[in-house]
C-alpha cells in the first residue's frame, strides 16, 4: 500500500475528496490557500483542473483562477490524483512568479504609454508655438 505524503517543505494537504483538495502554503511572506477542483464545461465539453487561490500577499493578487485544461476525463483525474503536495509546493512559486512578470510588464507598459503621451504633448506645444 503507498503512503501519501501530505506534508512538504511548506506546504500541506489540508481536506480533500473525489473532486476537490485544499492545500495550506507558508513561506516568509505568504500564507496561501490553495484549492484545487475538477470542472467540466458544457458547451467546449473540455475537462479542467481549476487551481483558486483567494489572495497572494506577494503580488497583492485577489481570486487568482488557473485552469488545466486535459483532452478527457480521464487524463484529468489523472492529473488531478497527481496534484499533490511536491507539485503544490513548486506551482505555488511559480504562479508566484509569473504574477511578478506579468505585473512589471504591465508597469513597463504603462511607463510606455505616458512618455508617448508626453512626447506627443510636448511635440504638439512645438508645433503649436513654431
Amino acid at each position: 500500500m503507498k503512503t501519501k505524503l501530505t506534508k512538504f517543505e511548506g506546504i500541506e494537504l489540508i481536506a480533500e475528496n473525489e473532486f476537490s483538495k485544499t492545500f495550506k502554503y507558508k513561506d516568509e511572506i505568504n500564507e496561501i490557500d490553495l484549492f484545487i477542483a475538477k470542472a467540466f464545461d458544457d458547451e467546449k465539453n473540455q475537462h479542467y483542473i481549476v487551481a483558486s487561490i483567494p489572495y497572494i500577499k506577494e503580488v497583492n493578487a485577489e481570486r487568482v483562477q488557473f485552469p488545466f485544461i486535459f483532452k478527457d476525463e480521464q487524463d484529468r483525474d489523472n492529473g488531478f490524483e497527481g496534484f499533490e503536495v511536491v507539485f503544490a509546493n513548486t506551482f505555488i512559486p511559480q504562479l508566484i512568479d509569473m504574477i511578478k512578470k506579468q505585473n512589471e510588464e504591465k508597469e513597463l507598459k504603462e511607463m510606455q504609454d505616458a512618455q508617448e503621451v508626453e512626447t506627443k504633448q510636448l511635440t504638439d506645444k512645438t508645433e503649436n508655438n513654431g
